[in-house]
């Protein structure tokens, strides 16, 4: 697999998995559980820090 991709892939998934953290602790203070508002956070989440990633990426390595 390319670096850049398994880069982007490795990020979406922190990223979703933030989401997830993050939804559970608004759960914890009294809010409804949704797992289609988890599940589609998370999935949202991670396509968009997927497709995200290499762009900061470059323009990061491009500023230095």
């Amino acid at each position: 697999m390319d670096p850049a991709r398994k880069s982007a892939l490795l990020w979406a998934i922190v990223g979703a998995l933030s989401f997830g953290v993050l939804y559970q602790a608004y759960v914890i203070v009294g809010a409804a559980f949704d797992w289609r508002v988890l599940a589609g956070g998370m999935v949202l989440v991670g396509a968009i820090t997927a497709v995200l990633a290499p762009v900061v990426e470059q323009r990061l390595h491009a500023s230095i």
